[in-house]
């Protein structure tokens, strides 16, 4: 069942990007530069060249564009009133999705952690909201991590 979705969009300051972050409570975040990919409960302290940071109604994605500035996209199941973002154009709609993550333990995968956030085990679930611009998937955003009961 599809629901209507929130998205914006700008450019931010480091300092502002921390401020946005902390506002939306983010519980879980996944930075990463090309050398390490770190994951982490609560907002990150080193914000990483790329990163997302979310909670169960919203995720914050960012991508350093220099050193003083980073493009930031907010994808929302509820209005962002006072952020300081842009809503992005188009007719936004969203759909619930749960996947399954990859086992830690695999030695294809071989990540730079040995655990899933919030979870503590090296297997896990996530649910998702695949967002939909005029009725074309364009982002898959992040809500939960969930232990994997299977």
């Amino acid at each position: 069942m599809s629901q209507r979705g929130f998205v914006y969009t700008g450019t931010l300051s480091e300092k502002d990007l921390k401020a946005l972050l902390e506002r939306l409570k983010v519980q879980v975040h996944f930075t990463w530069s090309l050398a390490e990919l770190e994951p982490g409960e609560g907002p990150p302290v080193d914000l990483r060249d790329d990163g997302t940071a979310f909670n169960d109604r919203c995720e914050v994605r960012w991508q350093r564009l220099d050193e003083e500035k980073f493009l930031v996209w907010v994808l929302s199941d509820e209005a962002q009133d006072g952020i300081p973002l842009s809503p992005a154009e188009g007719g936004w709609t969203t759909e619930e999705q749960k996947t399954c993550l990859w086992n830690l333990k695999e030695t294809a995968i071989d990540p730079s952690f040995d655990q899933y956030p919030t979870v503590g085990r090296e297997q896990g679930k996530m649910s998702c909201r695949v967002f939909y611009r005029e009725g074309m998937a364009t982002f898959i955003s992040p809500r939960e991590v969930m232990p994997d009961e299977g």
